[in-house]
């Protein structure tokens, strides 16, 4: 019986200061900026279910929770989730309050995105009410199973702008929750040397809050904001994320206006562009990859670096593959997953169609080929091609093809990384034995591809379209990116992230 107990571990991996010291004279801006970021902290508690039975929603009596007195939350994610899809209801239904005891009453609760928004406010100006709205955050009830796994990545303040002179960080945390049948396990902070995954905790920790001090530096200016209308075609891929930019910039400048409602492919975003020259400074595309074929007088600047994974159904039991084995699958030399130690079930592709950059980046960087011909439409049974080697299917966009993967048993098809997260059926694969994620990207994986903005020809004056293009590249911006896992090419200091001069 003990032995199916269900047991929820933690540990602290992480609690220290950035260590960004202040520096230069007292009325130097930047030491002032610095200044802030010497009460700045980082808390980093991995959590695992150690047992051996899954924790199920219902298991918990009292959800987990991370308190914090002396300090204030000003932002939190996760790192190093196992399996992917736990980051995504953590970061979006994640609540954060005032601490409050048993006998109180509850205060309201914000989400993480209610927390940004009061950046850079929270960060610089301790003694107002939202340090005292900031000190709790509780998780979601989760489904755990054995050897699931994440870290809880929080970027806190002292409740000072500095402490008084010799007088320590206070690190003190309460980290608790309960389960009916079962146990919480502190181990503490672990007594080992740090391992090469503590060190890279320590890395998205700092990420975490430089994501801040880029808020700080430079927030959205006036002189971005212009009136008229703009119309955003091309990649799918990227829809979810420019949708949340041109939102944040119609927030600000309340004279613009945006349509996004043809976003379904790069080619033929690309094409629209080359066949309306009359829009063309009220018109621009967005492509996965540099498009292919005469662009005339197009220009194009890029945005960010996009992580593109492979993405199984969960219920194909495997969690890598090699790209050899990928080119066998699309040829139909491999047919069943059981020939590649998986489940006992026929292999079905999802693919995009013709004018996808998703597709174009997958033939050029993983097949070294064409994907195998459609012979199927309901993506189950070669209904189209009887007789066809492969079971394959395509879909229009990348939300369309992720339905289909986590619908269909068997299945495995390739988008952006950060969308797949959000399908609980779907597993993200290693290739080659590397993960999809930056730092993997200049040596061992090669799934990946820059996104650029395209327009006909350089923008003219001080209107949406020429506005709108620079914002891409200022920080509100940059944000929005980074939250989708993109890797903005525009960084904080303004230099530009090498992988973006790459040409792929």
């Amino acid at each position: 019986m003990y032995a199916s107990r269900k047991r929820l571990s933690f540990e602290e991996d992480f609690n220290s200061k950035i260590g960004i010291v202040p520096f230069g004279h007292n009325n130097d801006p930047a030491a002032t900026i610095l200044s802030v970021f010497n009460s700045v902290s980082v808390v980093v508690i991995r959590v695992w279910n150690s047992g051996r039975a899954t924790i199920e929603a219902d298991d918990y009596r009292r959800a987990l929770r991370f308190v914090v007195r002396g300090r204030y939350i000003l932002d939190f994610r996760l790192s190093q989730p196992q399996p992917d899809d736990l980051r995504s209801p953590v970061e979006k239904e994640a609540q954060i309050s005032a601490v409050v005891t048993d006998s109180g009453t509850p205060p309201p609760f914000r989400s993480r995105e209610d927390l940004l928004k009061e950046l850079p406010e929270s960060l610089l100006s301790p003694d107002t009410e939202h340090k005292n709205n900031s000190r709790e955050l509780r998780l979601p009830r989760l489904k755990l199973r054995p050897r699931d796994e994440f870290r809880l990545v929080v970027a806190l303040r002292e409740d000072e702008k500095a402490p008084p002179e010799g007088r320590q960080l206070d690190k003190g945390y309460e980290f608790d929750g309960e389960l009916h049948s079962g146990k919480l396990i502190d181990h503490g902070a672990p007594r080992r040397r740090p391992s090469a995954n503590q060190l890279l905790v320590g890395a998205v920790a700092v990420l975490a809050v430089m994501l801040v001090l880029a808020l700080f530096v430079r927030p959205m200016s006036p002189e971005f904001c212009a009136d008229g209308e703009l119309r955003i075609v091309g990649s799918s891929a990227i829809e979810p994320t420019v949708r949340a930019i041109s939102d944040g910039y119609r927030a600000s400048c309340g004279g613009a206006r945006f349509s996004l409602d043809n976003m379904d492919g790069s080619l033929e975003g690309i094409r629209e562009l080359q066949d309306r020259p009359d829009e063309r400074q009220r018109l621009l595309a967005f492509s996965d990859g540099p498009a292919n074929g005469p662009t005339g007088q197009l220009d194009r600047r890029p945005v960010a670096v996009l992580v593109y994974a492979l993405v199984v159904n969960r219920a194909a039991g495997v969690q890598s593959l090699t790209t050899d084995q990928v080119r066998q699958i699309n040829a139909g030399t491999v047919r069943n997953w059981s020939e590649l130690g998986g489940a006992d079930l026929p292999i079905r592709l999802v693919g995009r169609g013709p004018d996808s950059g998703s597709r174009q980046a997958f033939e050029s960087h993983v097949l070294g080929g064409a994907e195998a011909p459609v012979s199927s439409n309901s993506c189950y049974t070669n209904d189209r091609v009887p007789d066809a080697p492969v079971i394959r299917c395509e879909r229009s966009t990348t939300t369309e093809l992720l339905t289909e993967v986590d619908r269909v048993e068997g299945a495995i098809g390739y988008s952006d990384a950060a969308p797949a997260a959000q399908f609980g059926g779907l597993i993200r694969l290693r290739l080659d034995g590397a993960e999809p994620t930056r730092e993997y990207l200049q040596t061992a994986y090669k799934f990946w591809t820059v996104e650029y903005v395209y327009t006909n020809g350089v923008p003219e004056g001080e209107g949406l379209l020429n506005n709108f293009v620079d914002y891409l590249a200022a920080d509100p911006a940059a944000r929005h990116l980074q939250d989708a896992a993109y890797v903005p090419c525009v960084r904080p200091d303004r230099s530009i992230e090498q992988l973006c001069l790459i040409e792929r």
